[in-house]
């Protein structure tokens, strides 16, 4: 088991919560994150590099990922937006986004 599903951490395992570090953050995706999604999802150089990722990319594909995202079962799969401050920029005012996902199979 690993720290994201430990209810002694996150205080709840049917959800997704903010993890902090140093460095970055795992978080739920949100309404905020719609227009970054759609920017960096909208790059033909990113969706080129993915199976199932649509081009051009839409601000209402960026709006239906974070709501299928809102839905997800916290206890079987979770997707975390990953935050960072950009090299160029290491200012918590220009963060960089991105987003990792994980599946629980079968029974612990």
């Amino acid at each position: 088991m690993c720290v994201i599903d430990r209810p002694e951490t996150t205080g709840n395992t049917t959800a997704a919560q903010t993890i902090r570090t140093a460095r970055l953050t795992l978080r739920p995706a949100a309404e905020k994150d719609v227009a970054a999604i759609t920017r960096f999802a909208g790059d033909y150089a990113i969706a080129s590099m993915t199976t199932r990722m649509p081009h051009p990319y839409r601000e209402a594909d960026a709006r239906q990922f974070v709501d299928v995202l809102a839905r997800q079962d916290g206890a079987r799969e979770r997707t975390f937006m990953i935050a960072w401050a950009s090299a160029l920029s290491p200012s918590a005012s220009r963060l960089e986004l991105g987003s990792s996902s994980t599946t629980r199979n079968g029974s612990r």
